[in-house]
């Protein structure tokens, strides 16, 4: 993992379980609130609405940002703290309790995962509330330019990844690029579990 991706991670884990009690270097533990209630505003930056010292949750109906929830995405690495579409709008949990991320970005980071997940599909499927989770891999070049500046190129960049686990069958799909959750998993590719092991 490149060192940016190990300074988000340690930063979305200082953050819980709330930002009140999150680690004092991150300056937000004056806050009243969670970071998945904040709004993505680049794959690594995100806003705050608050009131007062109370952070108000954003976005509830997960309508943010517009291009990734035109999509149909429910992620975005490296800020996965902060749900998106569906899973915003169904899953609180995802922004109330560390496990349930820890288990959703897993079959995505350790492909051999879904061998032990699928034995507990139940589960998960009542975990989540929905019966996938749709990911959003973008070039690290990107992670700290605002969406709202990304050019036709960026979008198209070779290194974006759309990334697609089905909760309910037990797989996990990956294709180059943006692509619109109906195109999935036509467009990608199953991963398989067996190549990964070895």
């Amino acid at each position: 993992m490149p060192l940016s991706g190990l300074q988000t991670n340690w930063l979305q884990e200082a953050y819980f379980p709330s930002l009140a009690e999150s680690w004092p270097g991150t300056g937000l533990n004056g806050l009243e609130g969670q970071v998945g209630d904040a709004l993505l505003t680049a794959p690594a930056i995100f806003h705050f609405d608050t009131q007062e010292c109370r952070v108000l949750l954003s976005d509830p109906g997960g309508r943010e940002p517009l291009e990734l929830a035109e999509h149909g995405y429910d992620i975005c690495f490296p800020m996965t703290a902060i749900p998106l579409g569906a899973l915003r709008r169904v899953c609180a949990g995802w922004r109330q309790d560390r496990s349930y991320r820890a288990v959703g970005v897993l079959p995505f980071l350790v492909p051999q995962s879904i061998r032990i997940l699928k034995a507990f599909t139940e589960q998960l499927l009542q975990l989540f509330l929905t019966n996938r989770i749709y990911a959003f891999w973008p070039a690290e070049e990107l992670w700290y330019k605002p969406f709202s500046a990304w050019t036709r190129n960026d979008w198209r960049n070779r290194e974006n990844y759309s990334l697609l686990w089905s909760v309910a069958e037990g797989n996990v799909w990956v294709a180059r690029g943006v692509q619109p959750l109906e195109s999935m998993p036509a467009a990608g590719t199953l991963v398989d579990i067996a190549a990964a092991e070895e």
